[in-house]
């Protein structure tokens, strides 16, 4: 067996002579049978890295202190407190309704490469199964979640054995809104649109957003429409984002055997993704910040489809960031493909980590070192590689980027603040001997928190933006 041992923040590694992990096959079906990217979080009983010992908490009513007054150098105190987080943390636009102490409800925007299919009993129900088809639709739902600390996932409340026997107007299930009760998420049916009134609602959330800025999240294995919105609206709520949300799911067929069926949709999915690429990339004004966040397998899906993109997108470059979470990707490829993101994002970040069950377990079965776990550290120019074994929280070391709340308040950093690694105080530079630098947790970031007012928000025919001064 094919032991490695890492020492941070040296990476020694000991190999012996036979491969990593291969003790048995039944333990790859184990690791992969739970590694859902839709996964909730399961605490470990102790943590590497102490949690943060004092808590920012920003209050949006606090713009109305700020009315006439000059922005104070950012290196104050008073800037940090008072002025940092007044764009950043404002009233996020997908926002719907919000009932205080109890749930939001999340306007999320998808395009998806699944075919529709109508109910039988009720042509105004239907939902997005495993069919896949050529061309990207588009549409968009409302997803209900229960107010809960950042990391922590809700569930999909399904219908009783009882409720499926009920005809269509009497029951909840997947095509009909679901009942929220305890910790669980309302997701509304979807509702198709055509590609115009699709951009169209897009470009109202972003004239609504301070930073006019857009997440698009791509979802990994295992992950049927309704989990894909669901994860999507929790990032948002969790980061927090307050711009513009969308959320593309391709058609995984789910469940353990069909891991190879979905590495082979990956590849039918890229013409419908780069598709929309494309004409998101083209149709929105150049001044809109495009962030991509991705999971997975779904790294596979976006490498392969930004080479498609026009080369008119590389000047300037028309995303803000490109962020890879876990990438269930061959090393090769994704070293081969990787400088097509560099050639169309400002900023290229690779999240890492060495202790991913689930990657491990892809690694026996392609016979070759993923991406998101790697035997030796992914070091590229022009990519900052951070590793997050310090601050994962799930058995399985798998879905990071969303559960835990350390990695949420980086991630935030990331695309709402624009701070390079070299500057966000947590992470700390790590020299690998022959290879480069990459980036480990040092520290918990400051526990950010926040108060927003609703009943107080602008009509929507503006921004709600206070008028302020600057220097």
């Amino acid at each position: 067996m094919r032991l490695v041992r890492f020492s941070l923040p040296h990476y020694q590694t000991t190999y012996s002579s036979m491969n990593r992990f291969r003790t048995s096959y039944l333990l790859v079906l184990m690791c992969l049978g739970l590694a859902s990217c839709r996964l909730p979080a399961l605490k470990v009983l102790m943590s590497t890295v102490e949690p943060p010992g004092t808590t920012l908490h920003y209050d949006s009513a606090s713009e109305l202190e700020l009315i006439g007054k000059t922005e104070p150098a950012r290196d104050s105190l008073y800037w940090n407190y008072k002025w940092r987080y007044r764009d950043s943390l404002s009233e996020p636009v997908a926002v719907v309704d919000w009932q205080e102490e109890i749930s939001s409800t999340w306007e999320i925007l998808y395009v998806t490469n699944r075919k529709f299919s109508h109910n039988k009993n009720d042509d105004n129900f239907g939902t997005y199964g495993n069919e896949w088809g050529t061309t990207p639709e588009y549409g968009s739902c409302s997803v209900k979640l229960p107010h809960r600390p950042p990391g922590e996932n809700a569930t999909i409340e399904k219908p009783s054995s009882f409720q499926k026997l009920l005809p269509v107007g009497f029951r909840k299930d997947a095509e009909t809104p679901v009942e929220n009760t305890g910790l669980h998420v309302e997701v509304d049916r979807p509702r198709p649109q055509d590609r115009e009134l699709f951009f169209s609602n897009l470009q109202r959330q972003i004239q609504q957003s301070r930073q006019r800025d857009v997440l698009l999240f791509v979802h990994g294995f295992n992950v049927d429409y309704q989990s894909a919105v669901t994860r999507t609206a929790q990032i948002a709520a969790d980061l927090p984002f307050n711009g513009a949300v969308v959320s593309y799911s391709w058609p995984s067929q789910g469940g353990l055997k069909n891991y190879r069926t979905d590495g082979d949709i990956v590849d039918q999915s890229v013409p419908a993704f780069a598709e929309f690429l494309t004409e998101m990339g083209g149709r929105l004004p150049s001044d809109v910040r495009i962030n991509i966040v991705v999971h997975s397998m779904g790294n596979r899906l976006v490498l392969r489809s930004l080479e498609r993109l026009p080369r008119q997108f590389t000047t300037p470059k028309r995303f803000a960031n490109i962020v890879f979470c876990a990438p269930d990707v061959g090393v090769i490829e994704f070293r081969e493909k990787i400088s097509f993101a560099k050639a169309v994002s400002e900023n290229v970040t690779l999240y890492c980590c060495m202790n991913d069950a689930a990657l491990n377990a892809s690694y026996v079965l392609n016979g070759e070192d993923r991406a998101g776990a790697p035997n030796v550290p992914i070091i590229i120019e022009g990519v900052e590689t951070i590793e997050c074994a310090l601050h994962d929280t799930s058995l399985l070391g798998h879905s990071y980027y969303g559960n835990s709340s350390a990695l949420l308040r980086d991630l935030f950093s990331i695309l709402k603040e624009q701070t390079p690694a070299a500057e966000r105080k947590w992470l700390r530079r790590n020299k690998i001997p022959f290879h480069g630098e990459m980036w480990i947790f040092q520290d918990f970031p400051v526990n950010l928190t926040w108060s927003w007012h609703f009943e107080e928000r602008d009509t929507p025919e503006t921004t709600g933006r206070v008028q302020l001064t600057s220097e």
